[in-house]
């Protein structure tokens, strides 16, 4: 695999959606070029809209029906200036697809937390994560595919120390469709 580089970019994140409901989310380059990295404002990227970033990833050729604009596939982005209890995630990793279940936690007694209820994915791989995103069953075992979050730790109070965004889950036992890399201009 080779070392990817990182790009110093703005994200943005159009304003209103326009024809056929796409509202785009950009990274602006220094020098002005633009590349579309979703269609949708999706949570994930909301946190770090109109935010210097660092950026790691590929460009890549969609499959179907898309926008004319280079797409780029973003791997880790990480806020650039992050600020200490502003915004609840200072990172986002890569895509990734995982299988576990969600279940609830109750903190510790005599923690900030002690009176609430807390939901974690936690994968086949033992990992846990705090879950961020599309709803879940509680107790069955499914497949998402979803991005791990780096919390600003001093956002709020946490019991567990990494999070994860969850786009949707997954139905059946095919993998996505890889796009077809290229490379960037």
């Amino acid at each position: 695999m080779t070392q990817q580089q990182e790009r110093r970019a703005i994200l943005r994140i159009d304003a209103q959606p326009a024809g056929k409901k796409f509202q785009g989310v950009w990274l602006e380059l220094v020098d002005g070029t633009r590349w579309v990295v979703d269609y949708r404002p999706r949570e994930v990227w909301t946190w770090f809209r109109d935010r210097e970033v660092f950026v790691t990833g590929g460009c890549y050729k969609p499959t179907g029906e898309a926008i004319g604009a280079t797409h780029f596939r973003v791997d880790r982005m990480r806020d650039a200036a992050p600020e200490r209890g502003v915004r609840p995630y200072v990172a986002v990793g890569p895509q990734t697809v995982l299988r576990g279940q969600v279940v609830s936690v109750n903190p510790p007694p005599g923690s900030k937390l002690a009176f609430t209820s807390e939901k974690h994915f936690c994968s086949d791989t033992g990992a846990t994560y705090g879950v961020v995103g599309a709803e879940l069953p509680e107790g069955e075992t499914v497949r998402v595919r979803a991005r791990e979050l780096v919390p600003d730790m001093s956002y709020r109070a946490r019991s567990v120390d990494r999070d994860l965004w969850i786009a949707d889950v997954l139905h059946g036992e095919a993998d996505d469709e890889q796009p077809h890399e290229i490379p960037c201009p």
